[in-house]
């Protein structure tokens, strides 16, 4: 009854499929663009307004390029937003659902909401950096994260790379911290790639990723495909919705990082709200 959080507990990631009709995603990836072009025009105006609503990326761009390619979006709890939540939640009474395996994960239906955002990547998008959004300690898992494709991704638009069982790996997690102390945070995946066996989401849209914080993940370069006259009406961005639940007994000490806006990807008035797993699978927010 509980495969899709076994799976995650013992290898850091899982797929489930269908968690949002091609409608829902479709809808949603249109507010998603929406509020990506505001929070730029935004950022043009008044870059620390512009900051909460466009979090920091982990790719190449930190370090040597110019152009914006990769946006990390906030986004509002809108009904949009609230009612693809509420879908990718999937029935209560469901053992295969989403929201079935991350109250599993999460210690409880009691979990809060940490973040709600979305990745919107487009040609010319660097890789990002080998990452974990947090790393393995005594407390054990602190937050799951669940990726929703909200179009279909295909091999050249940069899809995340994981790394199974990276997340109770101390090892690797070092070598990582090693590999960017002499890159100087540049582009060190490559080194890390080749000698770890890892997975690629190729997602159909509506179809889910959920993973472990602790698992080492990237984005990949999204670059034009080998022929676009094969593929005349492919978006060339790709947008991936997401949010994350923090486990039930996770410390804000635990989920810290350096970002003044706040640790987790996600808008004041939404973290405010403080929305709990259940309350979101009961559909009473």
């Amino acid at each position: 009854e509980d495969g899709h959080a076994s799976c995650v507990e013992r290898t850091g990631v899982v797929r489930i499929d269908g968690c949002l009709s091609a409608a829902s995603a479709e809808d949603l990836r249109d507010f998603v663009l929406a509020t990506r072009d505001e929070g730029v025009a935004l950022a043009a105006k008044d870059k620390e307004k512009g900051a909460e609503r466009l979090s920091r990326v982990l790719s190449a761009r930190d370090v040597d390029s110019e152009a914006e390619s990769r946006w990390d979006v906030r986004l509002p709890w809108s009904t949009v937003v609230r009612d693809a939540v509420h879908e990718m939640m999937g029935a209560r009474d469901d053992p295969a659902s989403l929201g079935h395996a991350l109250s599993v994960l999460s210690g409880g239906d009691s979990a809060l909401l940490f973040e709600c955002a979305a990745v919107v990547s487009t040609e010319g998008c660097a890789p990002q950096i080998v990452h974990a959004d947090t790393v393995p300690s005594e407390a054990g898992a602190v937050l799951h994260t669940a990726f929703v494709a909200l179009q279909d991704i295909s091999a050249h638009q940069g899809p995340t790379r994981f790394l199974p069982h990276t997340h109770t790996c101390s090892r690797l997690h070092g070598e990582l911290e090693q590999l960017e102390r002499e890159h100087e945070r540049g582009t060190p995946e490559s080194d890390l790639l080749e000698g770890a066996p890892s997975v690629v989401a190729l997602l159909r849209s509506g179809d889910c990723t959920l993973y472990d914080s602790r698992t080492l993940h990237c984005g990949g370069p999204h670059v034009a495909p080998p022929d676009r006259t094969s593929l005349p009406e492919e978006p060339v961005e790709r947008v991936l919705f997401y949010v994350s639940f923090k486990h039930a007994l996770a410390t804000e000490a635990e989920l810290a990082n350096t970002d003044v806006h706040g640790a987790g990807s996600i808008l004041p008035a939404v973290a405010a709200m403080r929305m709990c797993l259940g309350s979101v699978r009961s559909r009473e927010v």
